[in-house]
């Protein structure tokens, strides 16, 4: 990294220090610490930025296998009852909800990742096709969006 000096007065620029890494060098009792990109803490994934991707995609990636399993029993021929399904839903929200409190800072639009696969487990439990609005698929469950659970759970923590 190269850090540029701007002088007004002669309107020339020097170039004070070159510097080998943008990380400061950080000692614990003379022994120096590594940085890392992400880091894993309690099971949510803090990146350098606080920008949450990371924790998101992997976030996605496991609803997405248990959706998988769950779109393989909802064939029309063979299958399991349409009735079990509600309970197979419920098991993505604890998934969903963990950590929600901290990761709701995110982007909206890396939010939306989430909110497709929620629409797209909604849709396989009611049966309803692709084309079906979102705000019909949570009337017919009756159940909150995404980003309504996740300032409950907000809220709810903050007030205790």
């Amino acid at each position: 990294m190269r850090v540029y000096y701007f002088c007004t007065k002669h309107n020339w620029n020097k170039l004070l220090q070159t510097v080998s890494s943008s990380d400061p060098e950080l000692f614990l009792s003379g022994v120096p610490i590594r940085s890392q990109d992400n880091y894993k803490f309690l099971g949510i994934v803090f990146d350098k930025r606080l920008t949450f991707l990371p924790q998101i995609v992997s976030l996605r990636k496991r609803c997405l296998r248990s959706l998988n399993i769950l779109r393989n029993l909802s064939k029309t021929s063979w299958g399991a009852d349409p009735s079990c399904f509600a309970s197979c839903l419920s098991k993505h929200h604890p998934v969903i909800d963990y950590g929600s409190v901290v990761y709701s800072s995110a982007r909206p639009s890396c939010l939306k990742h989430l909110d497709f696969v929620h629409h797209q487990a909604l849709r396989l439990c009611l049966g309803a096709f692709r084309s079906s609005p979102v705000p019909s698929l949570y009337a017919e469950v009756f159940e909150p969006s995404l980003s309504c659970r996740r300032d409950k759970l907000s809220l709810s923590y903050y007030i205790k």
